[in-house]
């Protein structure tokens, strides 16, 4: 019985830890242009993320460009376990107004 409280409880943290990170993520979300309700209802949108090395790749711009542009505060990326991650949206506006 002790054996099955114990399994409970981590996964009771686990369920939590995932409710966290995702409100997070939806906040993050919010902060980028990206509004989460469009993920709800009927219809669900599906969102692209692209991590650090895609969009060094799309932007055409050196690792250490990158990691200016992320000090700058002109990136702002969505942390999900220590990883930066960029909506699809995100990207395309930052191209627009880099003139690419």
């Amino acid at each position: 019985m002790k054996t099955l409280l114990l399994q409970t409880k981590i996964s009771v943290d686990k369920v939590l830890t995932l409710l966290t990170e995702h409100i997070e993520s939806q906040k993050k979300l919010e902060g980028q242009g990206v509004d989460p309700s469009d993920m709800m209802g009927g219809e669900r949108t599906k969102i692209v993320l692209y991590d650090a090395h895609d969009v060094r790749e799309i932007l055409r711009i050196e690792r250490s460009t990158y990691y200016r542009w992320l000090k700058s505060g002109l990136l702002k990326p969505i942390q999900i376990k220590g990883k930066h991650y960029y909506t699809s949206r995100f990207i395309e506006d930052l191209k627009r107004a880099q003139g690419k």
